[in-house]
C-alpha cells in the first residue's frame, strides 16, 4: 500500500460533488437494503462555519451563523442516515468509539445528513435528527466529547487530515448484517496552499 502524507482540503457547502461521488448510490445499490455510511477523517485540526440553510434546516440563532467552530485533534464524522438505521441500535456508537480510540481523538465532531439517500431509503426529517440525537448521546454515555454540527445547513469547512488505515476510512452499517463492513476511505486532493481557510 502506498503511504501519503497528511491531507489539508476546503469544502464548501454539504451538497458538494464530493459528498455525493463518496455517498451516493449506483442504481443496484439503490435497490438494496439502507445503510448507514460513516466516512471518518482524523484530523490534526479542524474549522467550520454555517453558510445558508436547506429546506429543512434546523432553526439556529444569528449569532451563530458564519461563526468560526475551531477543533484540535479530533475525529471529523460525515454519517449518512438512513429508514432503517434505527435498527443498528448501539454498534455506530460502538464502532466510533474503536476509531477514536485507535486514533487517539481528542473530540468528535459529526456531520449528519439524510439528503443523498435514495428516496425509497430516505427518512424522514424528525428521523433522521432523532437518529444523530441518539449518536451523539451514546458516545457522550461513554464518555467521548462531542460536538454535533447542526442538520439541514450548508457549510463551509477546513481540515489538516492526518493519514493511516484508522485514520482514513469509510464504514458501512447494515441492519441486517452482524458486523460493520468498512473499507478505506479516500481523501480530497489538497488544494493550492496559498488558499486562505475559513
Amino acid at each position: 500500500m502506498v503511504s501519503v502524507g497528511p491531507r489539508h482540503f476546503v469544502i464548501s457547502s454539504q451538497t458538494s460533488g464530493a459528498t455525493r461521488h463518496r455517498f451516493g448510490r449506483s442504481p443496484a445499490e439503490s435497490r438494496e437494503e439502507g445503510f448507514m455510511r460513516i466516512l471518518s477523517s482524523r484530523c490534526r485540526t479542524f474549522a467550520y462555519t454555517i453558510t445558508t440553510p436547506s429546506r429543512v434546516a434546523m432553526e439556529l440563532g444569528p449569532a451563530v451563523i458564519g461563526t468560526v467552530n475551531r477543533f484540535d485533534g479530533c475525529l471529523f464524522l460525515m454519517v449518512g442516515v438512513e429508514r432503517d438505521d434505527i435498527r443498528l441500535g448501539s454498534r455506530p456508537v460502538k464502532t466510533i468509539r474503536r476509531i477514536a480510540a485507535k486514533t487517539d481523538a481528542q473530540c468528535v465532531v459529526i456531520n449528519g445528513f439524510s439528503h443523498l439517500a435514495h428516496p425509497g431509503i430516505r427518512p424522514d426529517v424528525d428521523t433522521a435528527r432523532g437518529v444523530l440525537d441518539r449518536l451523539v448521546e451514546g458516545l457522550q454515555a461513554r464518555s467521548l466529547r462531542v460536538h454535533l454540527m447542526p442538520f439541514g445547513w450548508n457549510k463551509q469547512w477546513t481540515a489538516d487530515v492526518l493519514d493511516g488505515e484508522w485514520e482514513q476510512r469509510m464504514d458501512h452499517l447494515t441492519p441486517s448484517v452482524p458486523h460493520s463492513h468498512a473499507v478505506r476511505a479516500t481523501t480530497l486532493p489538497s488544494p493550492p496552499r496559498d488558499r486562505t481557510p475559513i
